[in-house]
């Protein structure tokens, strides 16, 4: 726990300290540390890898400000320093991650060597999926509700749908502190305060520069996406279309880029996953190497 500003943050950092630079994970929107837990366990055997709860997440306390990503890269940028980590890092951000990510290069393009995708938010996604609907983030503030005080009532307890669809897999201990995290009101009202601010995100991260020839890699999942994440009016094929054209824009913000498609891991499967998180770490580990 670091004291970044009056309000303290959680890092987790394992692996060995080597001359490979180091690995910094930025998590999904309202996704604690823990989730991440097989990337850490695949990239800790050869590197030194960071994860850590933003303000109001897992075990980091609450901030009381903006959930933007200029807020978020500030803050992220002092707990780094505090906690000594060692500059150039290789940085990889998983769905609303990446866009925090280019914030990030944007504001300290001198701390980045190198940036992994993880299917990765586009900047202008929201305006391609909910063209013609309805701001979906004007329910965001009733169904956060619902949610907290099914939480405050303990009924999440009995049947969370945080993390029902993953209760098999993740070690005991890691599916312990997730049930504990997303049993915890805060962690909940962080959640869906962090998807309210997604237009916000996306405005900051659109009005960024390029990478220039940073050397990247685009991670994308392939497979259909599950039920409840499509957007209204969308099949899956259609969703899966707009989704992958977007994935291939984001290839086109580096010179230095590549694209690696992973056919069977689905937006969410690339995390919790064994399987596909290992299989994309090794894709971050090559990354690394290439670096030094």
């Amino acid at each position: 726990m670091v004291d970044v500003g009056g309000y303290r943050l959680h890092i987790y950092c394992t692996g060995p300290e080597n001359n490979l630079p180091p690995v910094i994970i930025e998590a999904g929107v309202g996704m604690p540390s823990p989730m991440y837990y097989w990337f850490q366990q695949r990239l800790a055997k050869e590197v030194r890898v960071c994860t850590y709860d933003r303000a109001g997440l897992g075990w980091s306390e609450d901030s009381g400000l903006e959930r933007d990503s200029k807020t978020i890269a500030m803050a992220l940028h002092e707990l780094l320093d505090k906690e000594g980590i060692s500059r150039p890092f290789v940085m990889a951000g998983h769905s609303i991650g990446g866009l925090h990510l280019r914030v990030y290069n944007d504001l300290y393009p001198d701390d980045i060597k190198a940036v992994a995708f993880l299917d990765t938010s586009h900047p202008r996604q929201n305006e391609v999926m909910n063209a013609g609907e309805d701001d979906p983030a004007e329910m965001l503030g009733p169904v956060s509700m619902v949610f907290e005080t099914l939480v405050k009532l303990g009924l999440t307890r009995l049947y969370s749908p945080f993390t029902a669809d993953i209760a098999d897999e993740y070690p005991e201990e890691v599916m312990n502190q997730l049930n504990h995290i997303f049993n915890q009101v805060d962690a909940v009202h962080t959640l869906f305060t962090e998807m309210k601010a997604s237009d916000t995100v996306m405005a900051q991260t659109d009005a960024t520069g390029g990478l220039g020839d940073l050397p990247t890699i685009v991670i994308s999942a392939s497979a259909p996406f599950p039920d409840h994440f499509l957007t209204a009016g969308m099949d899956k094929k259609k969703m899966r279309r707009v989704f992958d054209e977007l994935q291939k824009d984001i290839v086109g913000i580096s010179s230095n880029s590549r694209q690696i498609i992973m056919d069977k891991a689905h937006h969410m499967s690339l995390v919790f996953n064994k399987t596909h998180a290992e299989e994309a770490a090794g894709h971050i580990l090559q990354l690394v190497a290439s670096t030094n």
